[in-house]
C-alpha cells in the first residue's frame, strides 16, 4: 500500500486508495467543520430572529403593547427578519418572531403582541398545507 497524507493534520498513513483521512478523529473533525461552514448562515439568522424574539418579550410583558420603534431599534432589534406573517381582516401585517409580534403603526411606533391561540391556529394551518407529507395524497 501506498503511504498517503491526511486531508487534517498533514500527517502520513497507510491505507485503501480512497482513504483520506489517517484517523476517526481526522474524520470527524473535517466533517465537523464542513457542517459548520454549511450551517453558519442559518446559525446567524436563528441568533438574530432569537434576539428580536427577547426585544419583542420585554417590551411586552403582557398581550399587547404600543412602542416607541426606536427603543426595539436601540436594544439591537432588526425589522427584516421574522418568521412568520399574520394579515388580520381589518389590513393590518403583523410579523412574527416565533411567539411575539409586531405591526408598524407609525414612522415612529409599534404594537408588540403575544401571539393568540386564533393567530397560532391559523399560522399551524399553513404551516401544515405547506410541509411536504400533508395532504389527501398522503
Amino acid at each position: 500500500m501506498a503511504k498517503k497524507t491526511c486531508v487534517v493534520c498533514q500527517g502520513s498513513f497507510e491505507g485503501r486508495t480512497d482513504k483520506a483521512f489517517c484517523s476517526d478523529h481526522c474524520r470527524t473533525a473535517y466533517h465537523n467543520q464542513q457542517r459548520k461552514e454549511k450551517n453558519h448562515y442559518l446559525r446567524k439568522v436563528n441568533k438574530v430572529l432569537t434576539r428580536n424574539r427577547d426585544i419583542l418579550q420585554r417590551a411586552c410583558p403582557d398581550t399587547k403593547r404600543k412602542v416607541n420603534k426606536a427603543l426595539l431599534l436601540q436594544q439591537g432589534f432588526q425589522y427584516g427578519y421574522f418568521t412568520g406573517q399574520y394579515d388580520t381582516q381589518y389590513g393590518h401585517t403583523y410579523y412574527y418572531c416565533y411567539d411575539y409580534g409586531y405591526r408598524v403603526v407609525n414612522e415612529e411606533e409599534v404594537i408588540v403582541v403575544r401571539l393568540q391561540p386564533n393567530v397560532q391556529q391559523h399560522l399551524d394551518s399553513i404551516v401544515r398545507e405547506d410541509a411536504p407529507g400533508y395532504g389527501s395524497d398522503h
